[in-house]
């Protein structure tokens, strides 16, 4: 299947916000989404400190990381 930003809901983001460990919480997002490689995340959240961020900052994260999903999907 290919990547379906719509598949990526309100509810799911701030679900996989509260989560602790980041892989965990950006694999229900991919699993979801149907995206097949961890690469794009693996690019986006480089250096990210998931544990020092709160859940509001965590939800602007996945926000962004499902719109960079997009922009790539779109490129490739």
């Amino acid at each position: 299947m290919k990547f379906d930003i719509n598949k990526a809901s309100a509810q799911l983001l701030a679900s996989s916000a509260v989560i602790d460990d980041i892989d965990d919480a950006v694999r229900a997002i991919q699993d979801t989404c149907f995206i097949e490689t961890g690469d794009v995340a693996g690019v986006f959240f480089s250096g990210v400190e998931w544990s020092e961020l709160n859940e509001r900052q965590r939800l602007r994260m996945l926000l962004a990381y499902v719109d960079y999903e997009q922009l790539c999907s779109e490129r490739a």
